[in-house]
């Protein structure tokens, strides 16, 4: 699984307001100039997350990581049940509130039919 998150202080309030800024900013409407979901998340994360691991590389995960690579387990599990390029959350851990975006994510032909990766 290839993933992206964004961790927030426990305030459902700012998860889901981010959530719905990065879902304008992708929006053709938006803008003469709208950015791809991967863009404005990444900008997102660089900007927002409280994970300073992972903020600076745009809230990137890992890369084609196994299910349990990630420390907080309502995350692991989540990378594997949401669907491929929907900003998902706001997901609860110990550490805070997660926006979660999975990009690629193999052998999971029930939740992801043919496609296993967007472009």
């Amino acid at each position: 699984m290839t993933a992206r998150h964004i961790l927030l202080p426990k305030s459902i309030d700012v998860a889901l307001s981010l959530k719905q800024s990065i879902r304008n900013k992708v929006s053709p409407k938006s803008s003469d100039n709208p950015k791809y979901i991967v863009d404005a998340f990444s900008a997102a994360a660089q900007k927002y997350s409280r994970d300073e691991e992972t903020a600076m590389r745009g809230g990137l995960l890992g890369t084609l990581v196994p299910q349990g690579y990630c420390r907080a387990k309502e995350l692991d599990a989540a990378c594997f049940e949401v669907p491929l390029g929907e900003i998902s959350g706001p997901i609860e851990s110990e550490y805070g509130y997660h926006l979660l975006l999975v990009t690629e994510r193999t052998n999971c032909p029930k939740l992801d039919g043919n496609g296993n990766k967007i472009i």
